[in-house]
């Protein structure tokens, strides 16, 4: 799974198998959000935001705070196409609230569509995952 978008902290590692830059304006224990990795035969290295360089990802432990980790929501989606069309693109479905109304809205861009079971599905956006029941309307 790719930990582009991600934060990460620096564990203070040196080592590296395969070229990536030193890690001298790393700070030890500092987070730093992912923005790019580059996957070589013997490791990955990370881009990271406003830091110059691409570093080994074994010098950095996930951040797992919750203020990181996607919203999950339970939600319905009535589509024409198949659903593997919305991927790359945003996605309109009713999301579903416990104890509360539903409500339409439409996700930021879709980045994987898994098919759990039948015609439930695991959408996950930029932002959020949706767990959804997808029903396809007939046209005419």
């Amino acid at each position: 799974m790719s930990m582009v978008g991600s934060f990460v902290i620096y564990n203070g590692g040196k080592e590296a198998y395969y070229g990536c830059d030193a890690p001298e304006d790393l700070v030890k224990g500092k987070r730093y959000k992912v923005v790019a990795e580059e996957i070589k035969p013997y490791q990955t290295n990370l881009t990271l935001h406003g830091v110059n360089g691409k570093f080994n990802s074994v010098w950095f432990d996930k951040d797992n705070d919750d203020e990181n980790m996607k919203k999950v929501w339970f939600a319905k989606a009535i589509t024409y196409n198949n659903i593997e069309m919305f991927l790359g693109k945003p996605m309109r479905l009713i999301r579903l609230h416990d104890g509360g109304p539903s409500e339409l809205v439409t996700t930021s861009y879709v980045e994987s569509i898994d098919k759990v079971y039948g015609n439930v599905y695991k959408i996950e956006t930029a932002n959020s995952v949706y767990i959804t029941d997808v029903k396809k309307r007939i046209e005419g």
